[in-house]
């Protein structure tokens, strides 16, 4: 069972590594068995202000310190829902919402911060509002399907 929670942070949060942070090491970069593994362990020796939003990606989708990079990452989502990394517009979005439900149910006011910037952006396109609210019981999952040069949404129950 994943239980991670959102946790009050300091002031100064941003301007520390994830080593810093969750006070681990994680390892030597230069002993990392792939160039994916390497990358990563650089990022938690990288302070989070310096995070790209394909750093923010990745480390997600890795699912590395939740707790820190969901709130960066929810902030880029407000400012942009289709915020991209390296692969296409909005993946940032798509690895958001393939973290386990889990830790949306310990986080809830984080998932409200998400789904309220997919609906503004439903809302922007189609001039309605999503058949579900923010604060459903029923958690909703979004993914992309990426016919050439357009993006749509489904939206589907996630329980």
């Amino acid at each position: 069972m994943i239980f991670i929670q959102i946790i009050k942070l300091e002031d100064n949060w941003r301007s520390k590594t994830l080593e810093n942070l969750v006070k681990r090491e994680f390892g030597d970069p230069m002993e990392a068995p792939t160039n994916m593994v390497k990358r990563c362990l650089e990022l938690c020796r990288t302070p989070l202000s310096e995070f790209t939003v394909e750093d923010i990606r990745l480390m997600i989708a890795q699912g590395f310190s939740l707790e820190y990079l969901v709130p960066l990452a929810s902030e880029h989502l407000i400012e942009n829902i289709f915020a991209e990394g390296d692969y296409y517009p909005g993946d940032l979005l798509a690895n958001v919402l393939k973290i386990d439900q889990e830790f949306w149910r310990n986080n809830r006011p984080a998932w409200k911060e998400i789904a309220d910037s997919y609906s503004i952006c439903y809302n922007a396109f189609t001039g309605a509002s999503p058949k579900w609210s923010p604060s459903d019981t029923c958690y909703n999952f979004i993914t992309f399907v990426r016919p050439p040069g357009r993006c749509l949404f489904h939206i589907f129950p996630y329980i």
